[in-house]
């Protein structure tokens, strides 16, 4: 389907489907072809679309689909943990409800959010924490989207940076964490979190959805 992450990512609540299906409908024309399932280098090349098809220049908007893995021991687990794009798709693109029990968020942006509200309105969801190493004055989420989360009953937790995935014959049972302070500013002005030795505790977990950052999608073909 056309729109990118405003289809697959951002959710109905957020940005209407009625109203986003009119406005591609009304860029969809006579000047305006979408051709669907085509990747680049498999189906085409870059010096095809210049040379060898016509076109006269290529813009690249490829959009942010992959989530970033945690770095952490653990988090290959096959049950529990679920990259955030990943979740979000499932929902808006197919109506799947991947999230249960106690969820458990990584992250403090946007996605991290609406991963967040999504996953509070899944069926057999019973509660749902937001885990951020800084705090929340440093989230980079929408100032209102926080808030709204918050009257969802979204929980918060800030200064907190996973460590470990804990699991139990292969299911996710939790995550370790560790407190951090903020130390020193790094190049963009926001302190950097310090983990404090000897902090580290366990919060339980049956869902596990990491959402720290996205980046394209590429892979070998």
């Amino acid at each position: 389907v056309a729109g990118g992450m405003l289809t697959a990512a951002i959710p109905a609540y957020r940005l209407p489907r009625q109203t986003l299906n009119k406005e591609i409908a009304s860029l969809i024309g006579p000047n305006v072809e979408v051709q669907y399932g085509k990747a680049l280098g498999r189906d085409f090349t870059l010096d095809e679309l210049l040379n060898g098809m016509g076109f006269k220049a290529v813009y690249l908007a490829l959009g942010s689909h992959h989530s970033k893995a945690l770095g952490i021991p653990g988090e290959d687990l096959k049950s529990g943990i679920i990259p955030g794009i990943e979740f979000l798709k499932a929902y808006n693109l197919h109506g799947r409800e991947l999230a249960r029990g106690r969820v458990g968020i990584i992250g403090g942006g946007n996605s991290a959010v609406d991963a967040a509200r999504v996953a509070l309105r899944q069926k057999t969801v019973t509660s749902v924490t937001i885990l951020y190493r800084r705090t929340r004055a440093e989230m980079p989420a929408y100032a209102e989207e926080i808030e709204a989360a918050i009257e969802e009953g979204v929980q918060i937790k800030t200064l907190v940076s996973p460590v470990e995935v804990v699991s139990q014959g292969g299911a996710l049972v939790g995550v370790r964490l560790i407190r951090n302070r903020l130390g020193e500013r790094d190049a963009q002005g926001r302190q950097k979190p310090v983990p404090i030795p000897g902090s580290e505790y366990v919060e339980e977990f049956d869902t596990l959805i990491a959402a720290i950052s996205e980046e394209p999608e590429t892979a070998p073909l």
